[in-house]
């Protein structure tokens, strides 16, 4: 967007009062369908401030100071970045990680409940083979 100087508005220094028109952000085009220009305040209160008008110029048309319309993109922005749905992801990339993390996880349940099988086992027949060697002690001792 081109930066335009010269343009000299009876705007107070303080907020952009309501004609943004509701339009969130940076500007795209203004109400009326023209496009929006990024200019250079000229005026003594504030000398070089940075905002935006519909190329028209009219004093009924969009105008706003550029760090209002960055704050709100930012504001918006984390908005969104601050929803769970956010960090979950939803491109293609993200749900085939997602599916090959449940498949890992899915292998290594079967596998740890496999390996608990056995260990029961062996725990079981070692306490047959315990109890054998305390009952065979046991009789050598006493006899």
């Amino acid at each position: 967007m081109p930066r335009r100087q010269g343009l000299r508005l009876t705007m107070s220094s303080g907020a952009s009062n309501n004609r943004h028109f509701g339009i969130r952000g940076l500007p795209k085009a203004c109400v009326c369908g023209r496009p929006i220009v990024l200019w250079d305040s000229k005026t003594q209160d504030n000398p070089g401030r940075p905002f935006y008008k519909c190329e028209t110029q009219r004093n009924d048309h969009y105008f706003r100071w550029v760090e209002e319309c960055m704050l709100e993109e930012i504001q918006d922005v984390v908005a969104k970045i601050e929803k769970p749905e956010f960090h979950i992801g939803s491109s293609s990339s993200d749900l085939a990680g997602m599916k090959k993390l449940v498949q890992h996880l899915s292998n290594t349940t079967k596998q740890l409940s496999r390996d608990v099988k056995r260990l029961k086992i062996i725990a079981i027949s070692s306490t047959g083979l315990l109890a054998s060697v305390i009952a065979a002690i046991a009789y050598f001792n006493f006899r």
